[in-house]
Formats: structure tokens, sequence, C-alpha cells
């Protein structure tokens, strides 16, 4: 028989977790769930619900379901719909999926579909392949940039405990929830009565929906009753009833603890319930309040709790994402917006990335892509304000070195970002025209942060100071969005876009070739001194390979097969010209040394990761010492795992993933995208 069990990290209880349904195939699923469980568990403590199949008295294996209806229940409170795609899915399997997607549509519920192995993605349905399909065994994408896709969509739709725990903390009171399981339904429409009332939505409601009946349970009950404010009562004949004879749990454990705590009891009749037995099994109970009570609505509107929260955009915006997750509170996508909405007015960035990240993924609404380009555009301009203000502070004051702390960083880098991986996004699916936007967004804003260096320094910097260090990565920046553009151009596919395409192109190009001849020349970077500068020289090359791949695939896809031709061995010459003498190799053997280790922690493989990380931080050590670079000025070695997990694996791809594995703690700015 087919029934639901949950895996959670070291096996804890599902309780106060956020829930994820996890729908493969029936048969041989095992290996794949394993693959997906690790994935989910590794970017936090879910409990993660799937399929299994329990074998029946003769060993055999029925795949019919023992309890439709409580698979349902349990996939419309989960987060997220996980879609396990392979060559495996009978025809029953992808009609199960369907309906379940069906659900997560009507419920609102964010949806991953995975295609775990060399599948036809065209042989599936196409209400599945219209969805952002995460290809976790494609041999095309290396597994850091799988793992990273991964972990990007999961902290779009998930959050973590500090996130959980801030919107926790942000109720201004907490009411514990009492209720028989029978009664769910009049327990959810109680829920929102109170909800309802506006100086309540953010009044937390907590009720035992995850918990496993034990000793675990009983002392959870006795923490969350005390921890409450009220003691909210959903009344129904099912509160009287005694099963066996015996009071039920709520008369027996939940009712005397809230008296014992002193918490305000107050009961509400959802449906009629004899007063008199009532009374008998909640002695002092009192008279309940019927719904439609104006004194009841009267005194919920008056209710006074202790903590005094103050409203602001951070309040709004964890209040939204309580709404949205169903933390503390019932799912509701539309009281959910309205919060977030409300932050985005204050200019809250995390509220714009949220609200983006609803509309891409359908969490909590329809999927829109035109409603998360609405408020990628409103982002892009709150971020230029704050960018344009930075411009004035740098055009007025005469100090200027006094600019370059991390002063710049943060409104420009913050723009730059933003509009740049929205055209790279945009790119990925399909629509032109708004990368262009983004990404001339991001090359304008690049390029007036290193033209402003340019005017203000006019060439006088020293080697290894920070108005260099800072030009060079602006104008890498401005590479980037040049060839952006090139790309987004070129993808318009007509004959009159392709000069413009290729002008972008060109100026990349250019772009980079201006640091590798006039700021990082090669005589002056393979002085031993300036190791640093080589390695940075490095990353350029590498970029610039790149960069003249890109031109050339524009090219070639124009059929201009000369320039193509032309510009893929100008890529072929770049990436041959970095390697030569000894030090050189010294470095990439470093490098390469990296990735290995990179390997080993993607299989989850983290001593052996370790023990290599170890052995190129021994090696960067000998490198650094011989070239006479000295403890004082060498900092903090950043290929350690948690520097390696912040930043990226070298030479992935373009501009975004330089990470130098040994560069210093003064220059940890400098390549990071």
């Amino acid at each position: 028989m087919i029934d639901i069990r949950y895996v959670t990290r070291l096996g804890s209880k599902p309780s106060g977790k956020l829930q994820i349904f996890v729908s493969g195939p029936l048969r041989g699923a095992y290996i794949y769930q394993e693959k997906v469980d690790r994935l989910l568990l590794k970017h936090g403590n879910y409990a993660v619900w799937h399929y299994f199949n329990t074998p029946d008295a003769d060993g055999g294996r029925d795949l019919q379901f023992s309890d439709p209806e409580k698979v349902y229940e349990r996939l419309v409170q989960c987060r997220l719909l996980v879609l396990i795609l392979t060559k495996e899915n009978s025809r029953e399997d992808v009609d199960r999926q369907l309906m379940e997607l069906a659900v997560a549509k009507q419920q609102k519920i964010a949806v991953l579909p995975i295609l775990m192995d060399d599948a036809d993605i065209n042989t599936f349905p196409g209400e599945i392949r219209k969805l952002e399909i995460l290809f976790l065994e494609s041999a095309e994408a290396d597994s850091g940039e799988k793992e990273k896709k991964a972990e990007d969509f999961l902290s779009s739709v998930l959050i973590g405990k500090n996130e959980e725990d801030k919107i926790r903390a942000g109720f201004r009171g907490r009411a514990f929830l009492s209720y028989r399981k029978k009664d769910r339904e009049t327990a959810m429409a109680l829920m929102h009565m109170i909800h309802d009332v506006p100086e309540l939505y953010d009044c937390g409601i907590w009720y035992d929906e995850y918990l496993t009946p034990g000793e675990e349970y009983n002392e959870e009950i006795r923490q969350r009753i005390r921890s409450s404010d009220i003691f909210l009562m959903n009344i129904t004949p099912g509160m009287v009833e005694r099963p066996g004879g015996v009071p039920n749990y709520v008369s027996k454990y939940e009712y005397p603890e809230a008296k014992r705590s002193g918490l305000f009891v107050l009961p509400v009749e959802m449906r009629p319930t004899d007063a008199a037995a009532l009374e008998k099994s909640f002695p002092g109970i009192g008279i309940a309040f019927s719904p439609s009570d104006t004194s009841l609505q009267e005194l919920l509107r008056n209710l006074d709790f202790e903590r005094d929260i103050r409203s602001g955009p951070d309040h709004y915006y964890h209040m939204g994402l309580a709404y949205l997750l169903g933390i503390e509170a019932e799912k509701r996508p539309q009281r959910a917006l309205e919060l977030l909405e409300r932050a985005a007015g204050y200019s809250y960035g995390p509220a714009f990335v949220r609200l983006m990240d609803c509309y891409r993924y359908g969490n909590g609404v329809d999927q829109s892509y035109d409603r998360m380009f609405e408020w990628a555009y409103r982002y892009a301009d709150c971020l230029r304000q704050d960018f344009n203000k930075l411009l004035m502070k740098m055009y007025s004051r005469e100090e200027m070195e006094e600019l370059f702390t991390d002063q710049i960083d943060e409104p420009a880098s913050a723009y730059f970002l933003e509009t740049f991986a929205r055209g790279q996004l945009a790119m990925d699916i399909g629509r032109a025209e708004d990368a262009i936007s983004f990404f001339s967004m991001a090359q304008n804003g690049a390029e007036e942060i290193f033209r402003w260096i340019d005017r203000t320094f006019e060439g006088r910097y020293s080697y290894l100071s920070n108005a260099l260090l800072k030009m060079v990565h602006w104008m890498q920046m401005n590479a980037m969005a040049c060839t952006g553009l090139g790309d987004a151009i070129g993808a318009k596919k007509t004959k009159e876009n392709y000069p413009g395409a290729m002008e972008w192109h060109q100026k990349a190009m250019d772009l980079l070739e201006d640091i590798l001849v006039k700021i990082l020349p090669e005589d002056i970077v393979n002085n031993p001194v300036h190791i640093r500068l080589f390695a940075l020289r490095a990353y350029i090359v590498q970029d610039y390979r790149i960069t003249c791949q890109h031109a050339g695939d524009t090219a070639n896809s124009f059929g201009d097969y000369e320039l193509a031709g032309h510009l893929f061995e100008k890529a072929r010459l770049a990436g041959e010209g970095f390697g030569g003498d000894s030090l050189r190799k010294r470095i990439n053997q470093i490098i390469d040394r990296s990735k290995d280790a990179d390997r080993e922690r993607n299989k989850y493989q983290f001593l052996k990761a370790l023990e290599i990380y170890q052995e190129c931080l021994n090696m960067c050590d000998d490198l650094l010492e011989e070239t006479g670079e000295m403890e004082a000025e060498r900092g903090q070695k950043l290929v350690s795992c948690e520097g390696r997990k912040q930043g990226y694996s070298p030479g992935a791809a373009l501009g975004g993933f330089s990470v130098c594995p040994f560069r210093t703690a003064k220059d940890s700015t400098l390549y990071t995208l």
C-alpha cells in the first residue's frame, strides 16, 4: 500500500518545521528521493514528505493508496511541491503529478520540477514543461552551478531558521488555539475571524498541527500555553465528548494548564454546543461567545498585549512572510501581498525581492513574469535613487581618497548586482527586451563609477592601491554588462540588430584589453612583489577569453562565420597565454587543486574537501613566503570551507565566478560579483 512519511535532519520530529511534499514515480523512486532529500535538507531542517510503498502481508507491493484524503491534507499544508521527473515515470505517475500540480496552483503552493536523469523533457505534459525546471543530472551544467540554482530557488520560496525566528518575534501578541482534531475546519475559520480584526493582524496563533502524541507532545503543549497571552477555544460539540468515557485531551490537559498559567480564556462557539455539558467539562468557562456577537468584536479590538512592537517596513515584511508561509497564521496570500507591498512602499529591499520571487515561482500567487518584472523595475528605480545620492556625494567631495573605503560599494554594488541579475534572468526565460533594459542599467552604473575614478585620479595611483583595485573592479563589471547587452540584442535575431550587438561585445573586449595592456601589463605583474596583481590579471584573462567566446557565438548565430572564427581563435590564444613560467604554473596548480576540493565538497565528502583546502593553504603559504609577501601583508586566506562556500569556483562562468583561492581579506570585495 502507498502511504506517506517524512524525513528530517537527524530523524527529528516534524513539529514546527517548514513542510515540503516530494512526488516521484511510485516504482523505483527511492534512489531519486534520497538525492532530493539530501538537496533539500542541506538547505534547511525541513520536514520532507514523500510516498512510501509499504509491503503487504505476503511481501508484495500494492500501488493503491491507503488514505488518499491524508495525502491531500498533507499537500495543502506544505510550502513547496517538488516533482521528480525521470524515465521511470509511468503514465499513471504523470497523471497523479498533474493532479498534485493543480492542487498546488489552487492553493498557491510553489512548485519545483527536477529532472533527475537523461529523460527527454519534451515527453512530459506542457503544464510541467512551462515551469522553471532544475536539471539536476544534466551534463551541460557543472555541479556547482546546479547546486547554486537549487539554493537560489529554495531561498526564494522557503526561509531559514533565523528568518523564521524574526517572524515569530515580530508578533505583537500570541494566542494558543485549542480545538479537537476532528474540528480542524472550524478552527481554521476561527483563526481567520481573529485575524480579520485589523488590530489583531499581527497576533500569532499557535496550534498543534504537526505534533505527534507522547511525552514530547505534552511538554511542548505546556510550554506553548505558558508562552501565550490568550487561550482561544474552538467550541463545538466535539469539545464535550468523552471518548471511552474519559475526558478528551483539551479538557484533561490543555484547559487546566491554561487556568494554572492564568491565561485569559476566550471560548468562541463555532457550532451550537450544550452549555451545561460545556460547563461540566470545563469548570468556570462561562458563556461562550457567538462569532457574530458584537461584544466579541469589541473585546477583540481592545485586547491589550504587553509587547510593544513598532510598525514599520521590517514589521510589515515579516508579517507578510507569516501569512505567505503560514507561520503562526493561516496561509493567506492576499494579506501577505498587501503587507509585502506596504513594506516595499518604504523602499525596503527584501520586500521587493520577495514579491519578485513570489510572482516568478507562483509562491502564494499566480505565476506571472510580467508582474515579476513590474516589481523588478520598481526595485531598480529605488536602488537608482540611492545610487544617485552616492554620485552627488562623489562629485561634491574634495577629499576623494576618503571615498575609497567601502562607501561606494554598498549602493553602487547593490544597483549593479540587482539589475545585472535581472538581466540574466530575462535572458534565461527569453525576454530579450527586458534583458536589454536591465543590462543597460547595470552598464550605465558601472560606467559612471569607473569614469569617476579615472577622472579623479588621472592615472595617479600606485599598484595595490585601493583606487587601482576599484578601477579594475568596475571596468570588469562594465565589461560583463556590455557582454550581456551584446547577448541580449543578438538574441532578437534580426539582421538590423547584429551591428549593435557586436558593438557592445567589442566594447567589452576593449575594456578588458585596457586592463590587460594599460593597467595590469604583463611585465608589471610578473614581478614577484605583485603576486596578487598577477592572480587578478589571470582572472581578467579568463574573463577576456569568455567575452571573446560570447562575441563569437553572436557572430556565429548571424552567419558571420569569418568573424566568429577570428573571435574563437582570440579566445583560444587568451586561454593559452596564461600558464607559461614556473610561477604561473604553481598558481594554476593551486587553482586546479582548489577545484578538486570543490568537487569533493559537492559530493558531501567534507573531510576530504577540508584536507585538500588545507593543502591549498599550505601551497599558498609556501608561494607567498618565497615571493617575499610578508605575514602582515598576507591577510586572511579565503580558501577555507567557509570562504569557498561564500564565493564561487574559479573559472566557472562570465566574470561572476571570479574568486581567487588565495586572495587576501583586503581584496575580498574585488572579485566577488
